[in-house]
């Protein structure tokens, strides 16, 4: 089946519609539909282009997009959605270093709301002091030496001090002790 190049032009162009449509359209198939579109010199549309159009989502953007999740969103996305608005960090706030390679936006409040002020420049070790500093700690004995020592609630608990975790660790008794308990 022969097709103008004014029809195409008419139905891709004019109307917005895809190679799947015209295709059934006009009785061919998407790609001899998409074949005659580059014979014809008519320009392609691009993914993002053919989207906006299906979906018309457009550039929308923030609170108007479909997707839009506010302040139920990933720890991931937040911080995607951070870096958007206030850029890369180049410098620590807390010790003021600009020679890394890396720095990180790390939340104030630790509640991880869309609230740009709420966020700082860090560079990782500081980073890490700032998150391992607002960890609660609760005192354990030592199941081996029965020494007390403060952990991490929120971590698996070994019931290890570090010196005999690492004594097991070095006899290779780590694992057998941990299977044991």
């Amino acid at each position: 089946m022969e097709t103008s190049k004014q029809e195409l032009e008419r139905l891709y162009i004019d109307e917005k519609k895809g190679v799947h449509a015209i295709g059934e359209k006009i009785g061919l198939s998407h790609t001899t539909v998409y074949r005659r579109l580059k014979e014809y010199g008519i320009k392609i549309r691009t993914h993002r282009e053919a989207n906006s159009i299906t979906q018309n989502t457009s550039f929308v953007k923030g609170e108007k997009h479909p997707n839009w999740a506010g302040d139920k969103v990933s720890y991931q996305a937040l911080h995607t959605w951070v870096r958007s608005r206030l850029g890369t960090p180049q410098k620590c706030v807390k010790c003021g270093t600009t020679a890394l390679h890396r720095y990180e936006w790390s939340n104030i409040s630790g509640e991880y709301k869309r609230d740009l002020s709420d966020w700082e420049r860090l560079c990782p070790r500081c980073h890490r002091r700032k998150d391992n500093g607002n960890k609660p700690k609760i005192t354990i004995k030592c199941k081996l030496c029965q020494v007390e020592f403060k952990a991490n609630p929120l971590k698996k608990k070994y019931e290890l001090c570090r010196r005999c975790m690492k004594k097991c660790w070095d006899r290779g008794t780590l694992k057998n002790y941990l299977l044991k308990n």
